[in-house]
């Protein structure tokens, strides 16, 4: 391979960012510098590409140079200047035997000629720094040095607005990228959202975007497949009707699905073409397509290649590097972790409705049978049973399955609650109620349970009147709850107060329940209100679903709870409601 057609040279003329450019005052200063310095009518800067010569900046061109500031290779020494890595000198083009038949002499008659390469930092040659004269000319050592001191000047503008572009390019691809953060953050719908970040990355990292997800049965889907030209993407649509899959090891897709890796062809060959499309009429597509450089990059999450996202370029003058391959690898790293996030929230949705579905039937099928045995064992009780000592024995069976019976009907309950809970239709009715009523009402239904234990049970209510807005039948359900627990955990000869006073947050009204047993483990402490959680001195079956179940309830009433416990003195669970103010009144609805 020519160094003219080296990749490397080429990819390096190409990250200037120059090609095709307007005139810069910058470099047209060192051309009529050195124009004026050498006497020469005609100076300038030229960038040597796969298949012609832009004229960055130019004095004295002839036309049709001067309007079109490119010409084809065969005119000029640009080439031969870029070719030979060091200074070419032609005093007379008539006869030196490089300039033999060459069309810059036999159309424009230039017969003199000094150009000296342009070299990045890399060492790579960009073009050349050059002068030309229509008289033969011996050029001097001091004009040489001359025009080797304004190319390294040149070099130092190349090399400064390098760095320019490069700081600017970076902030561009950062800006996409946060960009694309935002598109893929903005919904769980992944082919909507993979959609959405192809239509980001066209054009503004490349030409056309094609996507496929591979589903869990492992066949390819294609997602989205979108062009800059209206034209090409009825190619593209076209192209739809040949998927990438297994039958084709050799396609770049298939390749980047299997190994994990990119796949990247800054220049698109006619064995990249062939691999692509095995057929004759997709081959005639990319054909018209117009494909010159493409890459594919793995859509990868969690060690697994769910999908491609496949970049191309179908312009003659831009090639995809390795600058644009790493952003378009972020891109994907970005564009797989959410789908693979929208994926198993899709799972967890399915398997929350169906486990919401399960409960509903388990609970519904399991309320009539529950029933039947309250009623048939009360029935036995009441009136087949007497109390007598014959049939104590007996009673006393009975009295069993009538407990377990009403602790399953509380597990069903329970198991509604937390459902309805995790699914966000906990609805509570708040209205307008007497803080003192709820916190008597409350005392009154635990009494018999702290009689029968012995526990010391006390109300505080002051003298000031408080209206709270609550839903009255849930707020008692949080009240069973804590004073239950707080019995059950305090020992005979212990005390549970109920209290209520004003909470510190304004219109709010504060609830208490505290206890004089044990306390709770603070490393037990933040996990008392999870689902199922039981601390280890835990007693009875309970569902470890009741901390839970209030927790919501008091959040649904926009209300907060929060425990305080000491080990060996003692917990006080303490919860807020809003106040019932006059613009507050009246019956309104809230979900957890």
């Amino acid at each position: 391979m020519s160094l003219i057609a080296d990749s490397g040279r080429l990819t390096a003329v190409r990250d200037t960012l120059l090609i095709d450019t307007p005139p810069e005052e910058g470099f047209d200063r060192l051309t009529r510098l050195v124009a004026r310095a050498l006497r020469a009518p005609v100076a300038f800067m030229v960038l040597v590409d796969e298949d012609r010569q832009f004229f960055k900046s130019a004095v004295g061109l002839p036309e049709p140079w001067s309007s079109t500031r490119e010409a084809p290779l065969s005119y000029g020494y640009g080439a031969e200047t870029v070719g030979g890595r060091e200074p070419l000198v032609i005093r007379d083009a008539r006869s030196d035997p490089r300039a033999t038949g060459h069309q810059l002499v036999t159309d424009f008659g230039m017969l003199a000629y000094a150009g000296v390469p342009l070299l990045n930092a890399d060492g790579q040659p960009l073009g050349a720094f050059a002068v030309m004269d229509r008289e033969p000319r011996d050029w001097t050592t001091e004009e040489l040095d001359t025009l080797s001191d304004l190319a390294a000047a040149a070099q130092v503008e190349l090399e400064l607005r390098r760095a320019t572009s490069r700081a600017a390019e970076a902030a561009r691809r950062a800006r996409f990228l946060a960009s694309a953060g935002e598109v893929l953050a903005s919904s769980l719908d992944y082919p909507a959202t993979l959609s959405k970040v192809a239509h980001l990355a066209v054009p503004a990292l490349a030409d056309y975007c094609v996507v496929d997800t591979r589903e869990d049965d492992g066949t390819l889907r294609r997602v989205e497949a979108v062009h800059a030209d209206p034209e090409k993407q009825l190619i593209l649509d076209e192209l739809r009707r040949w998927p990438a899959g297994p039958s084709r090891p050799s396609d770049p897709v298939v390749r980047a699905l299997e190994t994990g890796h990119p796949v990247l062809a800054s220049e698109v060959t006619p064995e990249w073409l062939a691999a692509t499309a095995p057929s004759p009429e997709q081959q005639r597509l990319l054909a018209r397509l117009g494909v010159t450089s493409s890459m594919i990059v793995p859509l990868t999450a969690r060690g697994r290649t769910i999908g491609t996202l496949a970049f191309g370029v179908t312009s003659s003058t831009r090639r995809f590097n390795a600058d644009d391959l790493a952003l378009a690898e972020e891109l994907a790293r970005r564009a797989a972790l959410a789908v693979d996030n929208a994926r198993l929230y899709e799972r967890a949705r399915r398997a929350a409705a169906l486990r919401e579905e399960l409960v509903a039937v388990v609970a519904h099928d399991l309320k009539n049978p529950l029933s039947v045995i309250q009623i048939g064992a009360t029935f036995v009780l009441e009136d087949l049973l007497p109390p007598i000592p014959e049939a104590e024995a007996a009673r006393q069976q009975v009295k069993v399955m009538q407990r377990t019976a009403e602790g399953m009907q509380r597990l069903v309950h329970d198991l509604l609650d937390a459902s309805a809970l995790e699914a966000g239709r906990l609805v509570v009715n708040p209205k307008p109620e007497r803080a003192d009523t709820l916190l008597r009402e409350a005392a009154e239904a635990v009494e018999p349970l702290a009689r029968a234990k012995s526990v010391d049970l006390k109300v505080d209510v002051p003298n000031d009147l408080f209206r709270v807005l609550a839903d009255r039948e849930r707020v008692l359900q949080v009240f069973s709850n804590l004073c239950g627990n707080a019995v059950k955990f305090t020992p005979p000869g212990g005390e549970v107060r109920l209290a209520v006073r004003p909470a510190e947050e304004p219109r709010r009204v504060e609830f208490s329940v505290s206890d004089t047993g044990p306390g709770i483990a603070p490393e037990d402490q933040p996990h008392v209100f999870e689902r199922f959680w039981k601390g280890k001195g835990a007693m009875g079956t309970g569902t470890g679903l009741g901390l839970t179940i209030v927790k919501g309830i008091v959040e649904a009433h926009g209300g907060r709870i929060r425990l305080v416990s000491t080990p060996g003195a003692g917990t006080t669970f303490s919860f807020t409601l809003p106040t019932a103010e006059p613009a507050a009144s009246g019956e309104r609805r809230r979900r957890a």
